[in-house]
């Protein structure tokens, strides 16, 4: 008969974990103390608002009212999540995505730990 070792259980995880791996790809820690986070823009909506983490693609799911042109949606996303964060307009840029609905933008000004507690509350409310 052959050894088939020791059958380990992975560790207790906790709600908090769990939460915590939920934000693992859509909310990151930059370098330079800023913090970057993964979206996914529905221009033309009927609203401005946060929706929700789309669990397939990793991202935080956004509306804006703007149309895709002329940079018309990314500004809006611009006010909106200066607006959700509390920081200054010009603390938000676009890394990657600018003509793109999957967009990374960073934010400075704000951590991680706050950003995930904000848009928890902004989800929820």
């Amino acid at each position: 008969m052959r050894d088939r070792g020791t059958f380990s259980r992975p560790p207790h995880r906790t709600i908090v974990d769990r939460e915590l791996d939920r934000w693992a790809e859509v909310v990151s820690d930059v370098t330079d103390g800023a913090i970057g986070l993964n979206i996914e823009l529905q221009p033309n909506a009927s609203s401005a608002e946060v929706i929700g983490i789309n669990e397939w693609r990793k991202r935080l799911q956004v509306r804006v009212t703007s149309p895709a042109q002329k940079g018309a949606a990314n500004e809006e996303l611009f006010a909106l999540m200066a607006g959700v964060f509390d920081v200054e307009k010009s603390r938000i840029s676009i890394d990657s995505g600018l003509r793109d609905r999957r967009k990374r933008i960073i934010v400075r000004g704000i951590d991680r730990k706050s950003v995930i507690q904000i848009l928890e509350s902004v989800m929820e409310g």
